[in-house]
């Protein structure tokens, strides 16, 4: 005989086929005299079924199998998926394929679009401040060269300083230079800056100079610096030829020790004593005596800023 033992081992593998529910016996067994069909099979018979089909053939979608799914109407994602039929066979298509179809052959009409606000009044408008392309606005990103000549939110780099040419030379009081005022970045004259420093250094040296080249008596008023307060030093006079006697008065008080200074050919100093002293607004007057040979008298005081 064909024993095929093997199956049988292997049906005894699967368990007692009673246990998973198949059908024992039959309580009822009638002939059928007719044909069943799905006319005359009565209603209470037929099973309504709920859920999703897994799988199977020759099914057909009705629009009550959609219908009565739940709405999604909002959360839609590019891994969700839709049923597609393609060319006669159901697929499943994930959003992501639709959205490259879409990218790739919807052409976007040109119009009103119906559903959107129109706000053709402010397009109007837009369209009257004309071309935009036409004042220069920026296309590409070029290249800036030269100075800045103003603007907002700007920082300055040292390359932006040591990157200019050096002025070594020449200077005006007219000439303007960039100082951050509270933090606030200004230009200034140089003029402000010299009033400055006239106004608030102390210690300065300088000099007062002048040249005389007749042998006749004169005074010289000098007040160019009587802005502010300074200390006379000292004197140092010479003539060319002949002797000349000078005198300095601070407001028409002699300076000690430059009172009556002796001057010949041969260079003279005198130091002034402790009324050197010139308060801002004072006049300092050189007076000097010269006889008929005295020639080209060259005077200079040398002070200091108080």
């Amino acid at each position: 005989a064909n024993l095929n033992v093997a199956d049988w081992d292997t049906a005894f593998g699967w368990g007692n086929h009673a246990l998973a529910g198949y059908i024992t016996g039959f309580s009822e067994l009638n002939d059928l005299t007719a044909a069943v069909t799905w006319a005359n099979v009565p209603e209470a018979n037929i099973p309504t079924h709920t859920g999703h089909v897994t799988g199977g053939t020759d099914l057909a979608l009705v629009v009550a199998a959609i219908t009565g799914q739940i709405a999604l109407t909002s959360g839609l994602a590019g891994t969700d998926e839709l049923l597609v039929s393609d060319a006669g066979v159901i697929k499943r298509m994930d959003i992501t394929v639709l959205e490259t179809y879409m990218e790739a052959n919807i052409a976007l009409p040109i119009g009103q679009v119906s559903g959107f606000t129109d706000n053709s009044t402010d397009w109007d408008t837009a369209f009257g401040w004309g071309n935009h392309a036409v004042p220069g606005y920026l296309t590409s990103i070029p290249t800036h060269t030269g100075h800045v000549t103003g603007d907002a939110g700007l920082t300055l780099v040292v390359a932006a300083i040591t990157g200019q040419a050096e002025l070594t030379t020449g200077l005006a009081s007219t000439d303007e230079v960039l100082v951050s005022d509270g933090g606030v970045i200004k230009r200034m004259d140089i003029s402000v800056l010299e009033e400055y420093l006239s106004t608030n250094l102390t210690g300065l040296t300088f000099g007062i100079q002048f040249f005389i080249s007749t042998g006749a008596d004169a005074t010289y008023i000098i007040d160019q610096f009587a802005s502010f307060a300074y200390t006379i030093v000292d004197a140092v006079a010479e003539t060319a030829s002949g002797t000349i006697t000078l005198e300095v008065n601070i407001d028409t008080v002699a300076v000690t020790g430059i009172s009556a200074m002796a001057i010949t050919s041969t260079e003279s100093t005198d130091t002034a004593s402790a009324t050197n002293a010139v308060a801002a607004g004072a006049t300092v007057d050189f007076i000097f005596t010269a006889n008929s040979s005295a020639l080209g008298l060259s005077v200079k005081l040398n002070c200091t800023r108080d």
